[in-house]
């Protein structure tokens, strides 16, 4: 797999003698210039005196940081700014040296220094009698300090306050830098998307105040990994090609700032599978580097080498990456903490390669490198995993757990506190394909080694686990916590443990960036971020102590990582949970039933791969095309994932009623209902077919174990007083002519502004207000509530108690983040306005969701896809507006898994709503079982097909 590089393009300011004008210097980087050049620069400045000096050493600064000798910028503005206080000079010129100085300091990786001086030089330009201008220049540089050590709470201040100056003075250019600096931020947070508008309106200013094109460079790069991360490729190829052309008009095509980008442009393109293009850009980065940039040709070898390992030819691969190694090695030394990166993919060639001894020991060389830096990182407990799979296939079983067991357990300290309690929607995305391999090689040694005894506990149990964890997990647990009544001791701790759950997400970001970048975009201030990342960590489990202390119910209710036994309590009679977890070599499967105190365990040989294939086979055979047919039904495929993640326990399944899963992400969104049991020997009609849904066994999906132990721990909750709500059949006026290019215009302004006229140009809903009609029509006293058509607006959703129902359905199309390049975040489609406002545009997002105050047991959503990601990188399959809606306060969800017939979304809701609205009604999960059993044996023929009565399934609570 691909990691993920987000590198931060810090960008020095550069700062004139005339500081002092009321106009907006003209920033633009100094050029490089040669030895001759300094040796003449230092000769005038020490002819010149007073300001004139100043303004000398101010340059002359700049062109050393420019040439990468910062240190002797350092050396020069502190022998500068100790002989203008020692002269008595105006405390204004020894504030423009201390402004240089912090830049520089920044430069060679000395942040706490960098942050001192900027705020010395700060706090001297903070008064109205000196310039406006130096203080925003003095803010900017503190701010990138503090960035720099993780400080990012006191940055944003700081920016905010360079923002009010400098929009107050009109100084567009120094507006620029701050807004490009405020994406730097956005971007290592993970938040794509505001940091693609920051840095486009860095963009715009900059051109505004008619900057020189090299000036535009950093931002475009910005831009462009900005784009990456949230998902939009498409774009940020161009963006990258932008640069590219800019870099090569400001320094030459063969320039060092043109190779960087290929290089950064390299890894774009092997993350969305293009390897031969990534190839290329990787190649003509290393060829135009000089000779003696071996660190850089070290990035570009390394990147080359992630993108033969794409296209399978792994010699060549291994080749760039030992490349790599030797380069870096020349560049910074055998112990560089640039080294572990190609060390590691060297190590996971030699294992294809079936060479375990040279993977472990490129394995254990990277491990000791990384001990040295810090013995808590996430690479660190990647190198040692990587060594454990080498030492297993090596024969040596017991060290091969007990290194494994290490792995797994630092990257478990290093995430129980970001993953289970943070506030943020987005954690360091550069961790999570490297952790879920740490715990699938612990899974697979641990059954080589102690067999499926070793499985079925609890150690390897709650391990699996981890898996499972997700933004829609996240957001669950977020919500039950936050609903449930609180102390008044309470309430404080958990506003400090948000704060500083905020500030280690945060650090952690950053300290994953550093460890990635290159010099030209961060400082080598690894250790110090190291620590901070410590220090906020220890605090954190401070606070869970205090909270565990405080509401013992309430911290367990928090918990997504439980034992069997919690598990077991959370069910009720009749019940079942089953869980699985694929890894590269197999699928383990584990279930837990209400009366029965063993924890079962089972293990087949589908590997994720496997598994992965089968079900977009299955999916491929659903849904329905335009003319209305379904496509032919895998039957075969359907089989073949029963076998692997049901049949196991066939025995044990016998009694059960309800069936609770969480399916690992290979199989996330797959309705267990249309699984087939028996082999279907070539039929495919579904009344030859043995159906899971045939044998009386109910199914819901929930994103965790701990999600359903958290759903059913008990608390006060108001019963809302309304039985139903349905939003939807919005007046469109398009057709399926118009949809496609209405679709191809809405994805194109999606980062921008939502055009209502484009929403209007989509198809109406078929019958869609028929199908809200026939769910009301379940609910007589008191009446149901119907939004359709014209009120199906954002305006009149965001004014109505939307607490007070119970159910709730939303009849719609609904846009899926990923199915389109430009979509930045999942949403459904409401009745446009005439004119948008920032609160209504015709689309109700995901965040737009997340924000509404929700009371319903269960909402549904029927419309194409609603199970589907949200679009970011590595996303977990229910993360889009599932996640979003239980933000907002559902207790259950009913979502499809792809698109779904009108006629088959009416049958199958209003069928759910009769049963739940009788008396005594069974369960939500049960209720959706009958109606599609009802839709399979009945007489219309084109309802029997799985693709029309399956692709319903319960989400939360069954």
């Amino acid at each position: 797999m691909i990691k993920k590089i987000l590198p931060l393009a810090l960008s020095v300011a550069c700062i004139p003698a005339r500081i002092l004008a009321c106009e907006p210097p003209p920033f633009s980087p100094a050029p490089p210039s040669s030895r001759p050049d300094i040796d003449q620069a230092l000769f005038e400045l020490s002819a010149s005196n007073g300001v004139e000096r100043v303004g000398r050493a101010q340059k002359l600064s700049r062109q050393l940081v420019a040439q990468g000798r910062p240190q002797e910028a350092i050396a020069l503005l502190k022998a500068e700014r100790d002989r203008a206080g020692f002269s008595g000079s105006d405390q204004r010129q020894v504030a423009f040296l201390e402004v240089d100085l912090a830049i520089a300091l920044l430069r060679a990786g000395a942040s706490d220094e960098a942050e001192a001086t900027a705020s010395r030089a700060a706090g001297i330009l903070g008064t109205a009698a000196y310039g406006a201008t130096t203080h925003i220049a003095a803010l900017l540089a503190l701010a990138r300090s503090e960035n720099a050590r993780a400080m990012s709470q006191e940055a944003t201040a700081h920016l905010e306050t360079a923002s009010q100056l400098a929009l107050r003075g009109g100084y567009k250019l120094l507006l620029a830098q701050i807004r490009e600096v405020q994406g730097n931020q956005l971007l290592v947070r993970g938040d794509g998307v505001n940091a693609r508008k920051a840095y486009e309106e860095a963009l715009s200013l900059f051109e505004q105040g008619g900057t020189s094109e090299s000036r535009l460079h950093s931002p475009m790069v910005g831009l462009a990994n900005a784009e990456f991360l949230s998902g939009d490729f498409e774009r940020a190829n161009v963006s990258f090609d932008r640069a590219v052309a800019a870099a090569a008009r400001s320094w030459g095509s063969g320039s060092i700032q043109v190779a960087r980008v290929r290089i950064e442009q390299a890894r774009l393109l092997t993350a969305t599978g293009d390897f031969a293009e990534a190839a290329c850009n990787a190649q003509q980065a290393r060829d135009s580097l000089a000779a003696d940039k071996d660190y850089d040709r070290g990035l570009a070898s390394s990147a080359l080498g992630f993108a033969e390992m794409g296209r399978g030819d792994l010699n060549a691969a291994f080749e760039s990456f030992r490349e790599a190694a030797s380069a870096i090695t020349r560049a910074r030394g055998d112990g560089s903490p640039d080294l572990p990166p190609s060390l590691m993919q060297l190590a996971k060639i030699s294992m294809k390669r079936d060479a375990p001894q040279v993977a472990e020991n490129y394995g254990r060389t990277a491990q000791a490198i990384l001990e040295r830096q810090d013995p808590g990182s996430p690479q660190l407990a990647e190198a040692i995993s990587l060594r454990a799979e080498a030492l297993l296939a090596m024969g040596d079983g017991r060290q091969a757990l007990a290194l494994a067991t290490r792995a797994r357990d630092i990257i478990r300290a290093r995430g129980t506190s970001l993953e289970r309690f943070t506030t943020s929607l987005a954690p360091a995305l550069s961790e999570q394909v490297s952790n879920r391999l740490i715990y699938e090689r612990y899974l697979d040694i641990a059954y080589q080694v102690g067999g499926k005894a070793a499985m079925t506990r609890d150690e390897a149990f709650v391990t699996a686990q981890n898996l499972h964890r997700g933004k829609t997990s996240s957001a669950l647990l977020r919500h039950l916590a936050q609903s449930a009544e609180m102390s008044p001791q309470l309430r404080p701790l958990l506003d400090q443990r948000a704060e500083v759950s905020a500030q280690l997400a945060d650090a952690i970001a950053r300290e994953d960036e550093a460890y990635l970048s290159g010099p030209a975009n961060a400082p080598p201030n690894r250790l110090d971020l190291s620590g901070r990342r410590r220090e906020l960590s220890a605090r954190l489990d401070d606070l869970d102590q205090q909270i565990g202390a405080a509401a013992p119910d309430f911290a367990s209710a928090r918990s997504d990582l439980v034992s069997a036994a919690e598990l077991r309590k959370a069910l009720r009679p009749g019940e079942a949970f089953l869980m699985q977890a694929t890894t590269e070599r197999a699928t383990h499967l584990w279930l837990v039933k209400a009366d029965d105190p063993d924890l079962h365990y089972a293990r087949t040989d589908v590997a994720g791969a496997a598994l992965r294939r089968l079900v977009q086979a299955l999916r491929a055979s659903l849904g329905y095309k335009q003319d209305g047919l379904a496509p032919p039904f895998d039957a075969s495929s359907a089989f073949h994932i029963h076998q692997a993640v049901l049949h196991p326990f066939a025995g044990q399944l016998a009694d059960v009623r309800t069936l609770v899963y969480s399916l690992d992400r290979q199989a996330e969104a797959l309705p267990l209902a249309i699984l087939v049991a028996t082999d279907p020997a070539g039929q495919t009609e579904p009344d030859r077919l043995d159906f899971l849904v045939r044998h009386h066994i109910a199914t819901a999906m929930v994103p965790s174990p701990g999600s359903l132990v958290a759903l059913r721990q008990p608390r006060a909750v108001r019963i809302a007083p309304l039985p139903f709500l349905g939003i939807g059949a919005p007046i469109l006026q398009g057709s399926a002519t118009t949809q496609a290019s209405a679709m191809r215009r809405l994805m194109a302004r999606m980062r921008v502004a939502i055009d209502p006229s484009d929403i209007r140009a989509l198809e109406p809903i078929s019958n869609g207000a028929q199908q809200l009609e026939t769910m009301a029509a379940n609910f007589e006293k008191p009446p149901a509530d119907l939004l359709p058509g014209e009120k199906a607006t954002e305006t009149r959703l965001h004014a109505t108690a939307l607490d007070q129902y119970k159910v709730m359905a939303f009849v719609t199309h609904g846009l899926v983040a990923g199915q389109f390049s430009h979509l930045a975040e999942p949403g459904l489609v409401m009745t446009p306005p005439d004119a948008p406002s920032p609160t209504d545009d015709g689309l109700l997002t995901a965040s737009e969701v997340a924000r509404l105050k929700l009371n319903a047991d269960l909402v549904i959503l029927s419309a194409c896809d609603t199970a589907a990601g949200d679009g970011s990188f590595n996303a977990d399959g229910l993360s889009g507006l599932s996640r979003a809606f239980f933000a907002a306060g559902a207790r259950a969800l009913m979502v499809s898994g792809w698109p779904i017939k009108p006629q088959a979304a009416t049958r199958l809701t209003s069928e759910v709503l009769r049963t739940l609205s009788a008396p005594d009604p069974p369960g939500k999960a049960e209720a959706l079982r009958a109606a599609m059993e009802t839709m399979l044996i009945g007489q219309v023929s084109v309802l029997k097909e799985p693709s029309m009565w399956g692709s319903l399934f319960i989400v939360g609570d069954p």
